[in-house]
């Protein structure tokens, strides 16, 4: 006999039975819906839909139904949760609140890696089943924000957020194209114990040694694979349950019946032992009939104790063989007919409007040069009459800007009659879009005459060439004629809507002056020209002009217009105008018009006038300009449309067939088994028990019997009689029957806690694109699900036939289960479903505890921060953020405004590293504090910004234009400022503005006290030379000190420092020539200010100057400044920085009652890079290093303790806090930190807010370097109760504003000056 191969004995153990499940399933169609978003791969998913159709297995009915689904994944788990052994019972819990809402609750766990490595897709859904799509949608959108609730309520800071339309698609993709399938049912196991958090804490030590994963065995071993695990769940009804609980309690009842027994046995022997001597005769008879009935009663009650003991072996081998042969042959006939007969009638009507705007420029350059002389001399007499009548119609639209300013000097006289006729009409449509670029040449010829009163102002730019020749004659008495000629041509512009060309004209005139003259002059000019004109007057011309023109557009737009119009015209006039006029104008005009006008005019006049003038001109001109033009334009278009339509359709169809199916099999097995096996059991029993019984009797007896008897004699007798007894008392159980009832028991617990907490009908589908994955799934469920303590279901993963396998992949595609039922011993059940409870549902459910591509598990939580409501004050600076819980909304957002009132103002510092959004929160705090009054007095604040990035700019589109200000402190070529920074300010004593710019600029340049003295002693010497100190002996000298000390400058300085090194080098020097230490300090004190020295550079040129102004003179009103540094060199920048700040706080101590006088206001200066400032930057010259600085206080250390009591308050903006002076740090009321890297720095901002780093608060110590930017502590100190200054953290609102170009601030800044101007 053969034996049997593996392969057979698998097929032996494992047959193979057809149990693909008919098809009762169909997918009509199916969709996804997504919200608007402005990335198309990042819409947020609104519902996945499905268009099902099914058959009902009981009836057989064939129904349609719809399916909405909704999904959030799972981005971040909370770190408590990684280590939490309660996960499992928090998450029953949310499973509990899903059965009891009837949600219909999904998970989805799909590895995405090619062609997109998604990474891990770790879903949270639900759906929605109904028989109308928008029933399934409400359904589904109810569920889905309970389900959110849920879980956000459970894990209060669980990342979650809607699935996008890229991870869809994905998903959907994976999901069509999956090629195998196995599925997971019966009871799994849900380990308990919370997931390794590695070696952490003091020493080292794993908080967690003892981890137990679920899921993450899965996502860990299948992490190389793409899969997707969709576990699909259903409550089950209450009712049902509750029947459930009832069959099997009356089974256990049933079957406790047969369970154990007990059978009592006894025995006693007595053996009497005698010695007996006796005679005796004896004779007799006796008869006896007895009859007798009896009743007894009998109670007992025994108590037994049993020990036992047995040991077993046993050893079996068996063998069987079995074969078996079937044929079957089927016939099948079949008909069908269908007839269908399909009407329908449709009707829409749409309807759509349309807006759009084009935009178009245009840019042109011109440029003229002319040159004019003449002489003239005249006098004049007239008389003239005048009568005319005119009607005129226009229509007009346009816009302006004009800007005009400009002196003129003028005398006329002329005398002229005209008239004119006109008639035109003109009618346009266009429509059209067009994109051009290109060159234009155009010519026009015109003929005009005018008569009235004109005002004008205006700006002109241009270019004027020609030539002009010309002869008169004359004399006072007499009449004379002048005649001239000139010609050119123009190559002209466009500004905004006015343009200049070719022109020609033709004027004459007669007048007489004591004699008479007359002239003819002939001029051609082309140009434009620029300046700024006001003239009033009256004129009286008639002229025509040519112009001619090229120019290059470039135009993108469209347009739709028509335009009609008509004009007549007719005028007559004479007029005599005598004048001299002189006067200046300057006019800004903004306007926008559009309007029609008719006027019809009739008038007469009569004048006399008698003039004479003496005039000569001659002038040479030179313009050159550029010109730009901005056109827009708005077209709306409306469309509308109806349809109407009428469908009728008629099916019929016939079907026949015939199928003849045979089938033969035939199997054959064999089994062969060898088994031994070995027992040992000890058993201590007890048990007691108590009876009661009854019994009645009756009994008859008959005797009959004849005695006689005869004795006589002696007798005696001796006797011993031992007893021996033996019980024994026997319990019976039947372990079969104790087998059932203990599943029936574990049975009744688990519906027992189901009715009370719910439970599911649960699929899970593990779908796979390959073998090796699929074995690789199968056998990593079985090790992470399996359950040694499920006494019923026990866990299968089934081994799925190819049809099998199609069948669900086809369900698994839609979401849904399959009903398929299987008979289990005389039981139908569902074959693949199971019914868990919560607690047993979170092992396939549970949140992930690992870090796997898209999943986050180790980042720490936010540290606690206050979350304070209704905030009051008028200084917004963002959303305060709840760190103790996640929504799906607004994330940590809360609806709870940050607000600071005017009052709790005090000096500041705002910190954080490198693009954490430190410039972004000052800039938001800096615009709003701009706009406060101060409750007290009623005024604005004056601000001052340093600013070396041209960050701080973007405040004039936030500033009113009146107010703000601009400065250049590193840029020649725009809006520079000319500063002298060693020019007194008023009423400043000199001793301490000359040892505070010594101080700063030493400290600036890392210069120590030997550099400080040899500073201080050129200084004090030019500052004498200048008559400072002389002029302090007088009463006046606050207004004499600072014109007599702007004579000091740093270029003098850098003189006088080489001279005093030529003096000490001097050989035939008294003293003696100077040590190599002393001639060193000298170098490194001419290497830093030789850049004054250099006539070209920005030091030299800005500052080094006489004519520059003072420190104070940049203090206005309330104003808010920038002073932009970009181009100076770093440490020349610090010191300059350093003094205006020192320039302020000196201003307000020698100014009596500070910034709070009733003609000051309260000033704020905010310090970029204040650490460079405050501290200096330059530790390399004089000796100085990382660890070697001045000596005593720094100016900065008084300003910062004692400004506040003068209204000048400090804001610094630095990176380095901790390399902040110290009393920085110690005064700031109002502190605001961002992500910060350096250690020293988390350490020194968590102090300042009142936090312990070392032990209580390290959750900070981890938070700063993880902060999100624009995320800012902050904490103000100036209040009443304690809860006031806990720290908030805060989400910083952006101003949203693009910087303005050097061009848009010019822009604005000429705006202010004009209207200046114009008010004054």
């Amino acid at each position: 006999m053969s034996m049997l191969s593996l392969y057979d004995i698998k097929n032996i153990l494992h047959p193979t039975i057809n149990t693909t499940p008919g098809d009762d399933f169909r997918i009509i169609d199916s969709w996804a819906e997504y919200e608007d978003a402005s990335s198309p791969s990042e819409r947020p998913l609104k519902y996945l839909c499905y268009e099902l159709e099914a058959i009902d297995p009981v009836t057989e009915e064939v129904y349609r139904f719809y399916k909405a689904l909704k999904f959030v994944r799972v981005a971040r788990i909370p770190k408590s949760v990684k280590q939490s052994e309660a996960l499992m019972d928090m998450h029953a819990q949310v499973l509990s609140a899903l059965y009891s809402s009837n949600c219909n609750f999904v998970t989805v766990i799909g590895n995405v890696l090619k062609p997109v490595a998604l990474g891990l897709l770790y879903l949270y859904g639900v759906q929605g089943v109904s028989k109308s799509l928008k029933a399934a949608k409400e359904i589904a959108h109810n569920n889905f924000y309970g389900m959110v609730g849920s879980l956000q309520g459970t894990y209060r800071v669980l990342h979650l957020r809607v699935v996008n339309a890229q991870e869809t698609e994905w998903l959907r993709e994976k999901m069509y194209g999956m090629d195998y399938m196995t599925m997971v049912r019966g009871i799994p196991k849900a380990g308990k114990g919370g997931e390794d958090a590695g070696n952490k804490g003091f020493g080292g030590k794993n908080l967690n040694p003892d981890s137990q994963g679920t899921l993450e065995e899965i996502i860990t071993g299948m992490s190389d694979y793409e899969y997707i695990l969709e576990i699909l769940s259903t409550p089950v009804y209450a009712q049902t349950l509750k029947g459930w609980n009832r069959r099997t309690q009356d089974d256990m009842t049933r079957w406790y019946s047969q369970l154990q027994g007990q059978t009592n046995l006894s025995m006693n022997i007595s053996i009497p032992m005698m010695y007996m001597a006796n005679a005796a005769q004896s004779q007799g008879y006796s008869k006896a009939y007895t009859d007798a009935d009896s009743v007894n009663y009998s109670q007992n009650e025994s108590f037994s104790v049993g020990h036992g003991q047995s040991v077993g072996e046993s050893l079996s081998k068996s063998f069987g063989e079995s074969y078996g042969k079937s044929h079957g042959t089927s016939v099948t006939d079949s008909i069908s007919q269908s007839h269908s007969i399909s009407n329908g009638i449709n009707l829409g009507q749409t309807f759509g409007q349309s807006t759009g705007t084009s935009t178009g420029a245009n840019l042109g350059v011109s440029q003229n040069v002319g040159e004019n002389a003449s002489l003239s001399q005249g006098a004049s007499l007239n008389h003239s009459d005048s009568a005319n009548a005119s009607f005129s119609e226009a229509r007009n639209q346009g816009s302006s800007y004009n800007l005009s300013q400009g002196q003129n000097v003028s005398s006329s006289h002329n005398v002229g009659v005209n008239h004119n006729v006109g008639f035109g009409t003109n009618e346009s449509y266009s429509v059209g879009s067009n994109e051009s670029f290109g060159a234009s040449e155009n010519s026009s010829y015109g003929t005009n005459q005018s008569h009235g009163t004109n005002t004008n102002n205006g700006t002109n730019l241009g270019w004027n060439q020609g030539e002009s020749h010309g002869t008169s004659t004359g004399t006072s008495e007499s009449a004379g004629g002048s005649e001239s000629t000139s010609k050119g041509w123009n190559v002209g512009g466009r500004i905004g809507i006015f343009s200049g060309g070719y022109n020609k004209g033709e004027s004459s005139g007669t007048n007489w002056s004591k004699g008479s003259s007359s002239s003819v002059s002939d001029s051609s000019s082309t140009g434009i020209s620029g300046g700024a004109s006001a003239s009033n007057g009256f004129s009286d011309s008639y002229g025509s002009s040519t112009s001619f023109g090229t120019g290059i557009n470039h135009s993108v737009g469209t347009s739709l217009g028509y335009s009609q119009g008509f004009s007549q015209n007719e005028s007559y006039g004479t007029s005599e105008s005598y004048g001299v006029s002189t006067g200046q104008s300057l006019s800004q005009s903004y306007g926008a018009s559009t309007g029609t006008s008719q006027s019809v005019s009739n008038g007469s006049g009569t004048s006399d006038g008698w003039g004479k003038n003496i005039g000569m001109s001659t002038g040479n001109s030179y313009s050159s300009g550029l010109s730009q033009g901005l056109s827009s334009g708005q077209n709306a278009g409306q469309s509308a449309s109806m349809n109407s339509g009428r469908s009728l359709s008629e099916s019929l169809g016939v079907t026949n067939g015939r199928s003849i199916g045979e089938s033969t099999s035939e199997s054959y097995s064999q089994s062969i088994s060898n088994g031994y096996g070995k027992s040992y059991s000890q058993n201590i029993s007890s048990s007691q028990g108590a009876g009661y019984g009854k019994s009645t009797g009756e009994s008859q007896s008959v005797s009959n019997g004849t005695s006689g008897a005869i004795s006589s004699g002696m007798s005696s007798s001796m006797g011993f009689g031992p007893s021996i007894g033996y019980g024994k008392s026997y319990q019976w159980l039947d372990q079969t029957v104790q087998d059932i009832i203990e599943l029936l028991q574990f049975q009744n617990e688990r519906l027992k806690r189901a009715i009370r907490n719910g439970a599911f009908y649960t699929y899970v589908y593990i779908a796979c694109s390959s073998l090796d994955a699929l074995s690789t799934a199968q056998t990593i469920a079985k090790s992470t699900w399996q359950n040694n303590f499920a006494l019923t279901s026990p866990l299968q993963v089934l081994n799925l036939s190819e049809g099998e396998q199609k069948h669900l992949l086809y369900h698994f595609s839609a979401f849904s289960a399959d009903p398929t039922r299987e008979n289990f011993y005389g039981v139908n059940e569902y074959k693949y479903t199971t019914v868990l409870l919560p607690e047993e549902f979170v092992a396939y459910t549970h949140l992930p505890r690992i870090n796997e591509g898209g999943v986050s598990a180790e980042p720490g939580d936010i540290p606690k921060f206050a979350v304070p409501s209704m905030m009051k004050g008028d200084i917004y600076m963002g959303t305060v953020l709840s760190p103790e819980r996640y929504t799906l909304k607004n994330g940590y957002l809360t609806n709870f405004d940050y607000r600071l009132d005017e009052a709790a103002l005090m000096h500041g510092f705002f910190t954080g590293a490198s693009r954490s959004g430190k410039t972004v929160a000052a800039t938001r705090f800096i615009a709003e504090l701009s706009k406060v009054r101060r409750s007290k007095t009623g005024k604005r604040l004056r601000i001052v910004c340093m600013d070396p990035k041209q960050d701080w700019r973007v405040l004039a589109r936030f500033i009113e234009p009146e107010r703000f200000k601009f400065y250049s402190l590193g840029n020649m070529n725009f809006r520079p400022i000319h500063l002298n920074v060693c020019k007194i300010p008023k009423n400043v004593q000199p001793q301490h503005w000359i040892d505070g710019l010594i101080d700063i600029y030493c400290r600036a340049y890392g210069l120590l006290e030997r550099g400080k003295q040899m500073m201080a002693e050129v200084f004090y010497e030019l500052y004498e030379d200048a008559g400072v100190f002389e002029a302090c002996k007088h009463d006046d000298w606050a207004e004499k000190v600072p014109e007599l000390s702007s004579k000091v400058t740093f270029t003098k300085v850098c003189q006088n420092m080489r001279k005093h090194k030529a003096d000490a080098e001097d050989p035939t020097n008294p003293a003696g020539r100077i040590g190599n230490d002393t001639r060193d300090a000298y170098a490194r004190l001419l290497d830093r200010l030789q850049a004054f020295d250099r006539p070209y550079s920005i030091e030299s040129v800005l500052y080094g100057g006489e004519d520059g102004i003072g420190i104070d003179e940049l203090i206005g009103g309330d104003d808010v400044v920038v002073l932009e540094s970009k181009g100076l060199e770093k440490t020349f920048k610090n010191f300059i920085f350093g003094m205006i700040t020192s320039g302020f706080y000196r201003y307000a101590l020698g100014h009596e009652g500070g910034y709070l006088a009733e003609d000051q206001y309260e000033t704020v200066l905010v310090i970029e890079e204040a650490n460079e400032v405050l501290i200096g930057n330059d530790n390399a010259g004089s000796g100085g290093g990382n660890t070697v600085s001045l000596s005593g206080e720094s100016e900065f250390e008084e300003i910062i303790d004692q400004a506040a009591g003068y209204g000048l308050f400090i804001f610094a903006i630095t990176q380095k806090i901790a390399d902040m002076p110290s009393s920085i740090v110690a005064n700031s009321g109002m502190k605001f930190c961002g992500r910060l890297e350096r250690t020293e720095d988390v350490n020194v901002a968590i102090r300042s807010i009142a936090r312990e780093e070392r032990y209580e608060d390290r959750d900070l110590v981890k938070w700063f370097p993880r902060s999100p930017i624009g995320w800012f502590v902050c904490q103000s100190s100036r209040g009443y109760d304690f809860i006031s200054a806990e720290p908030i953290l805060v989400k910083i609102s952006q101003l949203n504003l693009k910087p303005p170009t050097n061009r848009e601030i010019d822009e604005i800044l000429t705006s202010a000056e004009a209207s200046k101007m114009i008010g004054s």
